[in-house]
């Protein structure tokens, strides 16, 4: 029920916009698997992490940057 309340977001709306709901879903699982589990994660959960949030970031960023150039061009025609 859950993927499918996500890939109906994704489809009704812009995914820089959906993103951070998708990031809770990691904080959620990490909290209900120490409640119901008492499981940690461990460091290459962590790493995994990181480097996922680095790339988003990194991509969202480097979108931002080409996309102005483009947007100050058409403005000007």
């Amino acid at each position: 029920m859950g993927q499918s309340c996500s890939l109906r977001a994704y489809r009704a709306g812009e995914a820089t916009a959906v993103m951070p709901f998708d990031y809770a879903r990691l904080i959620f699982a990490t909290a209900y698997g120490y409640a119901f589990f008492a499981e940690l994660p461990d460091l290459w959960s962590y790493v995994r992490t990181a480097v996922l949030i680095a790339s988003t970031l990194y991509i969202a960023f480097r979108e931002i940057r080409i996309g102005k150039p483009r947007a100050a061009s058409a403005g000007r025609m």
